[in-house]
């Protein structure tokens, strides 16, 4: 497959994320509804899981908006699950590998140093300053 694919998958993918970052620090309720009643509970109740809960929030919402769009849900699927040593996402197309993680050096190296890693494209996101869940 040509680069040309390939950068498309990464600015697509980086694009979601972006893109759900976005409408979760403008409605913070949404990251809410990315998550289970349990986890959206757990989340608010206690702020020292807010980190790692808007990143399940961000990787559930860009694997809905995937399976909403029916040339995207062919094109990538949804391989991580609790439990599940494998990248978030994967294409079908061209073999790529995606895993959407915080913007931080370490987070970084956590992710490229697992089985999976080499290959992979990180698809960084920022938490916004302050966000907490409702």
């Amino acid at each position: 497959m040509s680069s040309l694919a390939r950068g498309t998958e990464r600015a697509l993918m980086s694009g979601l994320a972006d893109d759900v970052v976005a409408r979760f620090a403008a409605n913070p309720a949404q990251a809410s509804d990315a998550l289970t009643r349990a986890q959206a509970t757990a989340a608010s109740n206690h702020p020292r899981l807010t980190a790692p809960f808007f990143g399940v929030a961000v990787e559930n919402q860009v694997t809905r908006r995937l399976a909403d769009n029916p040339i995207l849900d062919t094109t990538f699927s949804h391989l991580s699950a609790p439990g599940r040593i494998a990248p978030d996402f994967a294409s079908r197309l061209t073999g790529q590998t995606f895993d959407i993680t915080t913007n931080s050096v370490r987070s970084f190296a956590e992710h490229l140093t697992r089985p999976y890693g080499q290959g992979l494209n990180i698809v960084p996101y920022d938490r916004p300053a302050g966000f907490l869940f409702p």
